[in-house]
């Protein structure tokens, strides 16, 4: 048992430092709007990219489903000890849970051009720091979108205290206006 143990311990401490400088790389880096070609990324940045594509189309209105299935994939992506990109230039990314053809050919996209043009496109729409909006308590995809379109804050950074005072303001606005309707 003993040097089999030490074995099984090694390679989980491998698993589990890479995982952890996958995600430290993934925070540390901005999501770029092209990468270069033919140069392959780790599954945490390939995960990133595709959770950045779900988070923008959720902004955007998507369907909930189509939100899921980009998250979905993408932690099947962080999750697999298998290189995503390895199984992606073999044709073998659809046998992991959760990784259907369209998502397949995002990354095939991804490795033949080095960009995504969905997200490009939903770049060219909405600014990508709506997820930072949409991530903040209280604060759905719709909320943000609204505080974008409405308020023209697409950021949290300095107008963090305006945009939860405004949620605060909206979220009063309509639990009176819920109010309003149950005393009619």
């Amino acid at each position: 048992h003993g040097p089999e143990r030490l074995d099984h311990g090694l390679e989980v401490l491998t698993f589990v430092v890479r995982r952890q400088a996958e995600q430290e790389s993934v925070v540390s880096h901005s999501h770029p709007s092209c990468i270069m070609r033919g140069v392959p990324l780790s599954n945490g940045e390939i995960a990133q990219l595709i959770d950045l594509l779900g988070d923008l189309y959720e902004i955007d209105g998507a369907v909930v489903y189509r939100v899921l299935a980009y998250r979905k994939a993408a932690a099947s992506m962080r999750e697999t000890p298998e290189s995503v990109w390895r199984l992606s230039e073999e044709g073998k990314l659809t046998q992991l849970d959760g990784i259907g053809d369209t998502i397949a050919a995002k990354v095939r996209e991804l490795r033949e051009t080095g960009t995504l043009v969905s997200l490009e496109k939903l770049r060219a729409k909405l600014p990508e720091s709506l997820v930072e909006i949409k991530r903040l308590p209280g604060v759905g995809a719709k909320t943000a979108k609204r505080i974008y379109d409405e308020l023209g804050i697409s950021s949290v950074g300095e107008d963090a205290p305006s945009v939860r005072a405004e949620i605060r303001n909206r979220n009063a606005e309509q639990e009176a206006d819920r109010q309003g309707e149950h005393d009619q």
